[in-house]
């Protein structure tokens, strides 16, 4: 449980709390946590997690804050292993005993003088190191206790190591001149772990078969010894080899292990199973994408457009003329001869009149050509009477075709509205649009990253705009076309494509459309767009036209 540590705090009484590891509690938790002090070790429920007080002497008390509540059957472990790192702690925060005895070769009984500094001095100086943060990595950690013995003069270098309940998970060199050696090292902490937690220092001149790695590598590095701290097998711990040990330092060396353990407690084997069961989820869904990716998958070709009659007639102005009437309003149904509109044309009616006077003097010319045997003359003035008369018929006929009727059957969907009598159209203006059937086309537009991947004969669908999120299918019918757009004068890719089902459609209506373009591997769908701006960029970088 010690990976859901939050904090170590020491509480003397009145009120001195001095912050070990995590965050400062504020008044109210600073309230709660003095209730656990008791005369005897005591476990107490605290909001979402649990605190374990561990007296240390009168009136002084180290509280242990987790984040969660150990299980039933773990708590009695998990007291006695914070009331151990208690012990080890205290000594490291106060002016505690500063001596201990370094144990002789190969378990041996050994002695030697006291520490320089002491642990508490240790814990001190890594305080600064680490400037005060709450939660440091293990890496941060464990460079810092390695730099601060070799400065210290307690070793020469070594390995800090994460051992798990039967193997090793991590490690941490003092200096790139182990790098070479740290497997062997390795091997050799794991071969000499034991059930019990094991302290051993060997000689770089000892021959004991145990411990004759140890040695040798002791003196390749030049080294008088090499000192394991170890863990126990079965449990999570932290244990250091290290070389040139000094005769007093083990003390010191054990510190340094059991501030690690505070500091960045090790893995349990739940979280370990968490952490890879997290790992393992995550690869396993990029490798799901990356599949996902690959497979190939039909490229949407997105477009813009507006429905269109399929069968239309239009009615367009013969001539030139002023409205006179509307008869028809868009939705009207027509059949063949209804009138649509009258209109009227003051010029041609001069006209006519002009022609019908020439017709009259004509008339007289060879009536009195006549009368005078001038027989020539009479001649003449009767063709000239005929180009009259075919004129008039034609300006007639003009005027006529000025009362515009319809020449197909079927629904009017678009006309010159009503409210504009006297307005003048010019010869061609349209009049009126029939539907002559239900059949409908949409005009598409499209990008031109889209207009090469057009072909006819592609499906897809379509969805306009107060259709109640219908969807209508499409069959492309042309090829993607330049065109140039006569109100505008911009350049504009069009196709046409027919709607099977229009039910609901009317002309004019504005949607888009989704189309299925040539398969290909759905990265690269969905790539193109981020490769055509690219592209686009260094195109006109080089000031290149597109």
């Amino acid at each position: 449980m010690l990976d859901k540590l939050e904090a170590v705090i020491q509480f003397e009484r009145p009120d001195a709390w001095t912050v070990v590891f995590g965050q400062a509690p504020d008044a109210a938790l600073r309230a709660e946590l003095a209730k656990t002090a008791q005369a005897r070790p005591s476990a107490r429920k605290l909001r979402e997690g649990m605190v374990i007080s561990v007296p240390m002497a009168a009136e002084r008390w180290l509280l242990w804050q987790l984040s969660e509540v150990p299980p039933v059957s773990d708590l009695a472990a998990v007291m006695a292993r914070l009331q151990d790192l208690s012990r080890g702690l205290d000594r490291l925060l106060g002016d505690g005993p500063r001596s201990a005895a370094l144990p002789a070769p190969a378990g041996q009984a050994a002695s030697g003088p006291a520490a320089a500094d002491g642990v508490a001095g240790l814990a001190a100086r890594l305080r600064t190191v680490l400037n005060g943060q709450a939660k440091p990595k293990p890496a941060l950690v464990a460079a810092s206790l390695l730099d601060i013995l070799v400065e210290h003069g307690a070793i020469d270098g070594g390995m800090l190591v994460e051992f798990t309940q039967t193997g090793i998970r991590k490690h941490w060199l003092s200096d790139s001149r182990y790098r070479s050696h740290a497997a062997e090292m390795r091997l050799v902490a794991k071969a000499l772990r034991t059930a019990d937690i094991r302290s051993l220092v060997v000689p770089a001149s000892g021959e004991e078969a145990e411990f004759l790695e140890a040695a040798l590598l002791a003196r390749q590095f030049g080294s008088q010894n090499a000192v394991l701290l170890l863990p126990g097998t079965g449990t999570h711990g932290y244990g250091l080899f290290t070389y040139g040990t000094k005769e007093d330092a083990l003390p010191l060396l054990a510190g340094a292990i059991d501030l690690a353990t505070i500091l960045a407690p090790p893995r349990t084997p739940a979280s370990e199973r968490r952490r890879w069961l997290r790992r393992g989820l995550v690869w396993g869904l990029l490798a799901a994408l990356a599949v996902w990716l690959a497979l190939p998958a039909p490229i949407a070709v997105t477009a813009t457009g507006e429905a269109v009659a399929r069968d239309l007639i239009i009615a367009a102005m013969p001539s030139d003329g002023f409205l006179k009437k509307m008869h028809v309003r868009p939705g009207d149904r027509v059949a063949i001869g209804d009138v649509l509109a009258e209109f009227d044309s003051p010029s041609l009616r001069d006209m006519l009149a002009e022609e019908q006077l020439n017709a009259t003097i004509e008339t007289l010319s060879a009536q009195a050509a006549l009368a005078e045997n001038r027989y020539s003359d009479y001649q003449i003035s009767t063709e000239r009477l005929k180009i009259v008369t075919t004129r008039i018929a034609q300006i007639s006929d003009r005027i006529a075709g000025l009362r515009i009727a319809a020449t197909a059957e079927g629904e009017v969907i678009e006309a010159m509205p009503d409210s504009t009598t006297g307005a003048f159209a010019r010869t061609g203006d349209k009049v009126a649009a029939i539907q002559t059937s239900d059949a409908m086309r949409m005009k598409l537009t499209f990008a031109r990253l889209d207009a090469r991947l057009v072909i006819p004969d592609m499906t897809g669908t379509a969805y306009f705009r107060g259709t109640a999120g219908r969807t209508f299918d499409l069959r492309v019918m042309t090829p993607a076309t330049v065109i140039e757009d006569p109100r505008s004068g911009n350049e504009v890719i069009e196709a046409v494509a027919e709607i099977t089902d229009p039910e609901g459609v009317i002309a004019g209506m504005s949607g888009v459309a989704t189309l299925d373009g040539p398969r290909a591997p759905r990265i690269v769908s969905y790539g193109r767009y981020a490769y055509e701006f690219v592209r686009r960029v260094a195109w006109t970088s080089l000031g290149l036209k597109l």
